[in-house]
């Protein structure tokens, strides 16, 4: 019988969050998951990256980052705290939850996020740290520490092997599942009632930014048309996501310039979604795509973006080509040469830089991004956060 299994570190504050809301469902009683505590730091030097990852984020999404922490936290209901020294070093903690029994486990894990997250104690000291152990009578650092540094290691190096690249994850019939946004793809089997809320008619506009080169902007699609359809106005938004990158600092596309670990993972994930969202798809074997051309269409006729997602994110064509999107607008019903002949005209092209630059300005980091209500929701794994946005549900 496969594994199943959640990954976690008490430095990071999804890993908390997911934690809090798992506990409270009883999923960690009678072993329906078992707790494996690693040391995220280590992990990541198996990974030859750096150990703290929020350095590598841009100031755009550093802040996006901080207010995604605390809406997830009143998602779950989990009470949270930053600490004003956040990241702490979690070394002892982390080998303290390796030196207690399986059957402590559950607690003394609560104990140490308690500690870290809502009361803000210095889990770095050696005090802190030995108080905790003592009140679940593990005795003096001197008894276990050594002895738990090595089941540590071993625990962190297994995670990596198993493509674990980060915390919080979750591992079900040998498959991961990365973040506590990825609850709702494990809902039914681990019998989880989430909040959320339906879609309904509203009022208020939501902006929805996208790029075609973007398989998660084609998914997030496929629930706007949803949405659209049960009374929800968005306004649709192309922008370049090459000129938003360079805009923030990023380099690379992201998927190209992560960890092996990660790059497969990404290819699961979005399989994942597709199944759950009950659509086609197949991943761009001419990634990355050039979209400017397809974009510009896009501007100039609305209605052509489920043609051009399709053909994107199902059917395989490189949509750059401008003879493939000749022939993909044909296809689809609309006056090819009129579209293309459009798309050239300097208002369209300037408007396109336009809303990538706008898009910058409200604090848009990457696609798909939603602007709902003043706010800024990024990905396509939180449509539950919109729609209880738009009901005022949730901040």
């Amino acid at each position: 019988m496969s594994e199943r299994a959640f990954y976690y570190d008490i430095v990071c504050p999804y890993a908390y969050m997911a934690f809090s809301f798992l506990q409270k469902s009883g999923v960690f009683k009678n072993n329906v998951l078992k707790l494996k505590p690693i040391l995220l730091g280590g992990l990541f030097k198996h990974m030859n990256s750096d150990v703290d990852p929020n350095s590598s984020h841009s100031s755009q999404k550093s802040l996006y980052v901080r207010k995604d922490i605390m809406r997830q936290a009143y998602y779950f209901s989990a009470p949270l705290q930053f600490h004003k020294r956040h990241p702490l070093r979690t070394v002892s903690a982390m080998r303290l939850l390796h030196a207690c029994s399986l059957s402590q486990r559950e607690a003394l894990t609560e104990a140490l996020y308690k500690a870290y997250w809502q009361d803000n104690l210095d889990i770095d000291d050696d005090a802190v740290v030995d108080a905790i152990a003592h009140d679940f009578g593990l005795g003096d650092k001197a008894s276990w520490h050594e002895r738990a540094k090595v089941s540590l290691i071993n625990a962190t190096e297994q995670a990596f092997h198993k493509k674990v690249f980060g915390v919080p994850t979750i591992e079900m019939q040998e498959r991961l599942y990365f973040g506590g946004d990825r609850l709702p793809l494990l809902a039914k089997e681990l019998n989880l009632s989430l909040p959320d809320a339906p879609w309904q008619p509203s009022t208020d506009v939501v902006d929805f930014y996208y790029d075609f080169s973007s398989p998660y902007s084609y998914l997030a699609f496929s629930e706007v048309k949803k949405a659209a359809l049960s009374g929800v106005n968005f306004r649709f938004i192309p922008i370049l996501l090459g000129a938003l990158f360079k805009e923030v600092g990023v380099a690379n596309v992201p998927m190209l310039s992560a960890h092996q670990n990660k790059t497969d993972y990404y290819f699961q994930d979005m399989r994942d979604w597709a199944r759950f969202r009950g659509v086609e798809f197949q991943f761009n074997s001419h990634f990355p795509l050039r979209s400017v051309t397809p974009l510009r269409v896009a501007l100039v006729c609305k209605d052509a973006m489920d043609a051009l997602f399709t053909a994107a994110w199902v059917q395989n064509l490189d949509i750059g080509d401008k003879e493939v999107l000749r022939n993909v607008l044909i296809k689809a019903g609309f006056d090819a040469d009129d579209l293309l002949k459009r798309c050239e005209d300097e208002a369209i092209k300037e408007q396109l830089k336009l809303n990538t630059a706008m898009a910058f300005c409200k604090g848009v980091f990457g696609v798909p991004s939603f602007l709902v209500k003043g706010d800024i929701i990024f990905g396509q794994d939180r449509f539950s956060w919109i729609r209880m946005r738009l009901l005022d549900l949730i901040r």
